[in-house]
């Protein structure tokens, strides 16, 4: 069903959610209608819209048909009752929760929408108990927190309530937003602004203190954390007045010391004072110290109070505080027994410090860069590629994740079955730089059985797998999902081997493994044009389990409870030979490499006649020999310079 989201609120923040709503539903008829309270705002917010459009225009991304259509998906409305219609309601009508003007537009929208209908508010420092305090419907109500800049973010924070039912409803469209939903604990901060918070002000003390000066501090917290220091923070990101509003909240919240702001806690006079030029290594080694126990404490403490999990905080860290290695991996790294004495000591000189209880006792969280990990009380793990900013490519550092997670899981007793899908449902290919970088066939034909020791070792775990999709499935990603017990699959699916664009065949296990799960025609066709199938010929070919759903995990998860007692029997791909025609049909293969289609015939033709470990070793051998072609290295090159669209000039040799 398409669908409508209702914006309240027509500043910078309402419009670029108009846009970015507009970019994901209108590809399925949906709509956006954007709320604006005077006619002012109104032309405001047009000329805003038309920013982006001309900016999407400039990037070429998109054709004139599609553009046009982002044109017509947002229409600007004057009347609160206007927004009936909407399926999901986003509301930027406060900027904080003191600007208590959430409260008469809560009442106004409920007035007009269906009781079901999600409302979520973006306003600083409301908490979802306060917002359902004043709701006739507050199990429909939500908190999101976006970090700036909004167009780039890929995270959002956000806060569900009571009711599963509500939630999974508001979380199923949240997607329009084109977010990661990273659910959070109630409170009145995200965890990025509290994490952020708590580093510029020890950053301060450290300057009010007088041991260094807010250059020298940046200086080091940058070769700490990689994000330039906190201090640069209020110089160039967030305002000094955000930052001590939320140490306010957390004071008020926790009524801890700790929390009281800094009077330095301003760029100007944080700059001046009477620390020395150059830091002894005593003093430097004594600032770092003190920035690593506030910052990574916080992020631990945060975890042991069950406000975020490791995974979450770990990457929120890198895509909301730009630190190219995220706090948690940092923690491990400095291991639990060194950040324990600097926690121990900095918390003797920082009354309501909090140690964290798991650090106490010795423990680090363990976390994966590109993975989550939750495991449910039913028995059933959810394992999610979380590369959004790439479409869940597949770097090797992925796949060395998976198989190290997927070994943990499949040696837990209490985990019945996997689900295995990507951020948003999608799950791309290798990553391309990745391929790009390989130099000799032999070092191509082993990055082929990497990924294959992956597909091989889902087939042979005690327990299903089963890949939960609903996006762009293609290249290394839809080989990995056919490596998975089953595939559920949602109406944004688009699966398939777009190698060839590359000057590459699969390498993963596609030329084995699809000719065995659709027919051969179907499978020989997709493999040499690098046509990609829709969701519902993905079922009807069998490719994929049962109907396409609006909820592939969830299905994903019935369909191992299914198995589990008896009514359903999944099960790893039949890896016989298959027989392969004596003739076949000609396939006309455009603008693609002659001599990439000739090396993939030949894997094709072979692979299949063997069982399906001899033919992923042919598969191996055959990517290898792309390397040995000069169109490999046009077409990779191609797509790292162009992107996807511009087709590559292939030499046929």
């Amino acid at each position: 069903m398409a669908t409508t989201v209702g914006i309240v609120g027509a500043e910078e923040l309402g419009v670029d959610l108009a846009h970015l709503c507009a970019s994901n539903v209108q590809r399925e008829g949906g709509r956006v209608l954007l709320f604006s309270a005077s006619e002012s705002e109104a032309t405001r917010a047009r000329a805003r819209l038309e920013e982006h459009i001309e900016g999407m225009q400039a990037k070429k991304r998109l054709s004139d048909a599609a553009i046009d259509a982002h044109r017509r998906a947002v229409t600007i409305v004057s009347e609160h009752a206007q927004l009936a219609p909407a399926s999901l309601i986003f509301d930027t009508s406060s900027a904080t929760v003191e600007d208590l003007r959430y409260v008469d537009s809560l009442q106004r929208v409920e007035a007009v929408v269906d009781p079901e209908t999600p409302i979520a508010f973006f306003s600083r420092g409301l908490t979802q108990r306060e917002l359902g305090r004043h709701a006739a419907h507050p199990e429909r109500c939500f908190v999101v927190r976006l970090r700036p800049p909004v167009m780039k973010s890929p995270a959002a924070e956000v806060i569900v309530g009571a009711n599963p039912e509500a939630n999974q409803r508001f979380l199923h469209q949240f997607d329009a937003l084109g977010k990661v939903a990273v659910l959070v604990a109630d409170g009145p901060c995200s965890v990025a602004d509290e994490l952020r918070a708590v580093y510029v002000a020890e950053a301060a003390r450290v300057v009010e203190e007088g041991l260094a000066s807010a250059d020298a501090v940046d200086g080091i917290a940058h070769d700490l954390f990689g994000d330039g220091g906190p201090l640069r923070l209020l110089r160039d990101g967030p305002t000094t007045e955000q930052i001590r509003n939320d140490l306010d909240r957390l004071h008020k919240l926790h009524g801890s010391a700790w929390f009281i702001a800094p009077s330095h806690l301003d760029p100007r006079a944080a700059n001046t004072g009477t620390a020395p030029e150059r830091l002894s290594t005593a003093i430097a080694g004594r600032v770092a110290s003190r920035l690593q126990a506030a910052l990574l404490g916080r992020a631990l403490a945060l975890i042991d109070r069950r406000v975020c999990n490791a995974s979450d905080v770990d990457w929120l860290s890198r895509s909301a505080l730009g630190m190219p290695e995220g706090l948690i991996a940092l923690a491990q790294r400095i291991g639990a027994a060194g950040l324990l004495g600097r926690c121990w000591a900095y918390a003797e000189r920082h009354q309501g410090f909090d140690v964290a209880a798991a650090l106490r006792r010795g423990k680090l969280p363990i976390v994966f860069r590109d993975l989550t990990l939750r495991r449910d009380d039913d028995g059933i793990a959810v394992v999610t590629v979380r590369r959004p900013e790439v479409l869940n490519a597949l770097r090797g550092g992925t796949v060395e994740e998976l198989k190290t997670c997927l070994a943990e899981l499949d040696a837990d007793p209490d985990v019945i079955g996997v689900v295995l899908t990507g951020s948003r449902g999608a799950l791309a290919g290798a990553d391309i730089k990745e391929l790009a970088t390989l130099a000799t066939p032999a070092e191509t034909a082993h990055r082929a059985r990497l990924g294959q020791a992956l597909t091989l070792q889902i087939e042979r775990m005690s327990k299903p797998v089963v890949a939960a999709l609903n996006g762009p499935v293609l290249g290394g990603g839809s080989e990995l999902s056919m490596g998975c017990w089953a595939r559920t699959v949602g109406p944004r699916l688009m699966a398939g081997q777009p190698e060839v664009h590359l000057g590459l065949i699969p390498g993963y296990g596609g030329t084995q493994r699809l000719p065995r799960l659709v027919p051969f025609q179907q499978a020989w066709e997709m493999l040499r044009t690098g046509e990609p199938m829709g969701a519902q010929r993905a079922v009807e070919s069998g490719w994929a389990s049962g109907p396409v759903t609006e909820d592939p995990v969830a299905y994903a998860r019935e369909l191992i409870h299914r198995h589990r007692n008896g009514t359903e029997r999944l099960a790893p791909l039949n890896p016989a030979p298959v027989e392969v025609p004596n003739e076949l049909a000609e396939v006309e293969i455009g603008h693609h490499s002659r001599a990439i289609d000739a090396i993939l015939v030949d894997v094709v033709r072979e692979g299949l006649r063997s069982p399906l470990t001899e033919g992923l070793e042919i598969e191996a051998q055959g990517f290898g020999r792309c390397h040995t072609t000069a169109d490999m290295a046009i077409g990779l090159r191609n797509f790292v310079e162009n992107g996807p669209r511009v087709r590559a000039e292939f030499l046929h040799r």
